[in-house]
This record gives structure tokens, sequence and C-alpha cells, in this order.
């Protein structure tokens, strides 16, 4: 696991820039946009619990047209994307160092980091 501490530690952050790139979050792992992004990601993980329930009883209900299903599902999907996202950022303890996998990978990809 990267230290959290480490100058070249990133982060991947909860949200896209405006151009749909991978923002990242180099240092201060207890600073205020690490706190707020931590905060994102519990909000989308509650959001994700919900979508979860709605589709589960969207399911369970026989009569249950193609719009209800269809609108459940766009309520999976999204909150799965998001979940995958902070699992993404969470599998080398939130922070990365430069060099693992998964910042290569979102580098060769044409991530970069945004401001």
């Amino acid at each position: 696991m990267a230290d959290q501490h480490d100058p070249n530690s990133m982060r991947l952050l909860p949200w896209v820039s405006d151009m749909g790139k991978p923002c990242y979050l180099v240092g201060e792992p207890d600073g205020v946009v690490a706190t707020f992004a931590d905060g994102v990601e519990e909000r989308q993980l509650a959001a994700a619990q919900a979508a979860l329930a709605e589709g589960h009883a969207a399911l369970a209900e026989p009569a249950a047209g193609a719009l209800a299903l269809r609108l459940a599902l766009k309520g999976v999907v999204a909150s799965l994307e998001q979940v995958r996202r902070i699992a993404e950022s969470r599998k080398c303890g939130a922070y990365c160092v430069g060099g693992s996998r998964g910042l290569v990978r979102e580098q060769e990809s044409g991530g970069a980091a945004c401001g």
C-alpha cells in the first residue's frame, strides 16, 4: 500500500473534469479537498444503496412495466459506475504512488489530473 503522506501519491477523486477526464488529489490526504471527496463518496454509496433497493422493489413487482424496470436499471447502472470509481480509488488505500498499475492505466487512457 502506498504511503498516504508521500508527496508523489495521488488519489482518484469521485468526480471528473468538465472534459470528462479523471481528477486526482496530490498530497494533503487529510485536507479540505480529501474531506470533501470522502463526503461525496459517502453520499454516492448511500445513493447506490437506495438505487439497489429500488431495483429490488421493481423486480419484485410482477406488474412492473418496461418503463419502471428501465428507470430502476438506469439508477442501478449510474450507481454502479460511482461505486466502481470508489473501489478503483481505494484499491491502493485511496492513495496510489504514480507508478501503480491503476494510475498507469488511467494515464495511458488519456486521464490527467484536473485542478
